[in-house]
């Protein structure tokens, strides 16, 4: 909103449909997730959410080229 690139009535209709999505809190399994990072030269957050995706089956939904790269490599879906 600050840089006019939606509106007030936007941003709350996008905060709406944001809070009915499902979330679980998952605790990422740190040793697995460091030995991304390191295999991969990742920064450990994205490795996080790699490592969880890998461990759970899931895709892992990034625009980030690099982290999807690196899921890639792990053996991680991306969309």
């Amino acid at each position: 909103m600050k840089r006019k690139l939606i509106t007030i009535f936007e941003g709350t209709a996008v905060y709406h449909e944001f809070v009915r999505i499902p979330f679980r809190f998952v605790e990422p399994d740190i040793p697995e997730a460091l030995m991304i990072a390191g295999n991969t030269n990742s920064y450990a957050y994205d490795a996080y959410y790699i490592s969880v995706a890998k461990r759970l089956g899931l895709p892992l939904f990034t625009l980030d080229e690099n982290m999807k790269s690196n899921a890639q490599l792990q053996g991680v879906t991306c969309l």
